[in-house]
C-alpha cells in the first residue's frame, strides 16, 4: 500500500495484537471491579449474618428464661393442687369413716 505516491505505507507493528491485549485488559480489569464489589457485597452479608445471628443468641437465652419460669409456675401450682385434693381425699375418708362409726354406735 502507499500513501502517498512516493512513500510506501508501513503498518505499526504491535506485540501479540494491540486490540487482543486492550480487550484482554478490559476484561481484566472489569472482572477486578465485579470482584471488589462482590467483596464488598459478601462484607454486607457477614454483618448482617453476625447480627441476626446475635438476635438468634438472645432469643435463645429469653427462652431458656421463659422456660425456666414457666417451669417453677407450673410446678407451683401442681403441688398447690395436690395440697387442695389431699385436703379433699382425707376431708372424704374422714367423713366416710364417722358415718361408719356412727353406722356402727347405733
Amino acid at each position: 500500500m502507499t500513501k502517498g505516491v512516493d512513500e510506501p505505507f508501513e503498518p505499526t507493528k504491535t506485540h501479540g495484537g494491540g486490540k487482543k491485549v486492550r480487550k484482554s485488559r478490559d476484561m481484566l480489569s472489569t472482572l477486578n471491579n465485579r470482584i471488589a464489589k462482590l467483596e464488598g457485597f459478601m462484607g454486607n452479608v457477614r454483618e448482617t449474618f453476625e447480627e441476626v445471628e446475635g438476635c438468634t443468641v438472645e432469643k435463645e437465652s429469653r427462652q431458656d428464661q421463659l422456660k425456666g419460669q414457666v417451669t417453677e409456675v407450673l410446678s407451683a401450682n401442681v403441688i398447690a393442687m395436690l395440697v387442695v385434693l389431699n385436703t379433699i381425699v382425707d376431708n372424704t375418708t374422714m367423713g366416710k369413716l364417722t358415718e361408719k362409726d356412727d353406722a356402727l354406735e347405733t
